[in-house]
This record gives C-alpha cells, structure tokens and sequence, in this order.
C-alpha cells in the first residue's frame, strides 16, 4: 500500500552548538494555530565529527521559543499544492524551554551515519504547539560544532 500526503515538505539546514550552553534547543517545529502537521522523519548529520558523539533529545517544549529569528522557508513537494503555514526556527530571541521528559532520546556515536528518528505513520503536532529537538550532551575533541539535520514532514 503506498501513501500519497497533500503536502509533503523536506528541509535540511544546520545549526551551531556550543557545549558551553547545554542543553540547547536547535530546532522547533511549530504547527499552524489551526490544523495539524505530521513529523515523518528527522535525522543528524555532524559530517567531519569523528571523534565527537551527541545526545540529542525530542519533545514538546515546556514554553515554545518567543520571537524566531532563524525562520526556514519552506517548499512544498507537490509544485501545485500550497506552502503549509507551518514554522520551523533555530535561533530565537528566547529558546524553547526544555521539557521535564523528552519524547525521545539519542546518542549518537561517531560511527553511525544519519542517527534519527522515524515515525511511519507520523508524529502529530496540532494547533500552534511545537515539537523541539535539543542537544543534551556533546562527548570528544570540541564543544562547538556544527549540526546538519533533515526534516520530512507532511502539512
């Protein structure tokens, strides 16, 4: 059985992290106030950080991130479908706040290509809430690094 979404978007960007500011939200993903997006997929990729590993976190912040000050402008798959009103940040005025439990958690070890995570069926975000990835732990030979990440998700 295949699926077809209405709206399907990827996005890949990157964020800087400095271990002095753990833990440190990265990224959110804010759903429109009405309607519903679902998180599909979301991998890292810290390319050319051998000797590092991460611990990464993923839930619903305690308090969404105020004023996005890194907005990243999205495109829908499907050329003749409209661009989701959907935002996705990685710089704010004031960060999400980290949650009391993270829905998921992960290390990355340096030998593992493109850790993530994925859900089939998708991972609702409904009316104006917000999903945040965090970095929760930086392990090796520097404290700032780079982080790239993947986004699938269908608006």
């Amino acid at each position: 059985m295949s699926l077809f979404f209405a709206n399907a978007i990827s996005l890949g960007g990157e964020a800087l992290i400095s271990g002095a500011l753990l833990p440190y939200c990265f990224l959110e993903i804010v759903a429109p106030p009405t309607g519903r997006v679902l998180l599909k997929k979301i991998s890292f990729n810290s390319a050319g950080a051998a000797a590092r590993s991460y611990t990464y976190g993923l839930g619903n912040p305690a308090a969404a991130g105020i004023s996005p000050s890194m907005t990243w402008p999205l495109v829908a798959a499907d050329p003749s479908t409209p661009v989701p009103s959907l935002t996705i940040a990685t710089a704010w005025a004031v960060e999400p706040t980290q949650p009391t439990k993270f829905f998921r958690r992960l290390t990355d070890l340096a030998s593992q290509p493109d850790p993530g995570w994925n859900f089939p069926q998708g991972l609702g975000i409904y009316n104006g809430e917000s999903l945040a990835v965090w970095v929760t732990g930086i392990s090796g030979s520097s404290n700032r690094v780079n982080v790239g990440f993947s986004l699938e998700i269908d608006a």
